[in-house]
């Protein structure tokens, strides 16, 4: 969805280098997803978890951030409310340069086996350590 028809969202509440980061890096997502959570203790928040991913087939960035503050029996759902909006984010943040696909086939014909429970069998990996690409 375009940024400009939605409405208040989690890139609204991230900080501002947070928020260019992430568009800079993904203009025109293919995918885009995104949350906000907020936990409360007796009505009054003390944390916020946001995650935003956003993907084309060639670039992707995921962007993990919370905040939380400790909150004393004396302050009101609106002071606590007050205190974590002012309160730092901490943010981790996971860029990738995607490539072509790539599949790799592991067959238990002709490789070594491991008997599992009865007659289950679990395949090893190639001896050379050099797996088949296929693609």
């Amino acid at each position: 969805m375009d940024d400009d028809r939605r409405g208040a969202g989690v890139l609204d509440v991230l900080p501002q280098p947070v928020r260019r980061q992430i568009l800079d890096t993904v203009h025109h997502p293919s995918f885009d997803d995104e949350f906000l959570l907020q936990y409360a203790k007796k009505g009054r928040p003390w944390k916020q978890e946001a995650g935003v991913l956003r993907a084309t087939d060639r670039v992707m960035i995921a962007v993990h951030a919370k905040r939380q503050i400790e909150v004393p029996r004396r302050w009101s759902e609106r002071r606590a409310e007050a205190v974590l909006a002012a309160t730092p984010w901490h943010v981790q943040a996971l860029t990738a340069r995607l490539g072509p696909e790539e599949v790799l086939v592991l067959s238990t014909q002709g490789a070594a086996t491991l008997a599992v429970e009865g007659d289950r069998r679990v395949a090893l990996p190639p001896a050379s350590g050099d797996p088949r690409r296929l693609g």
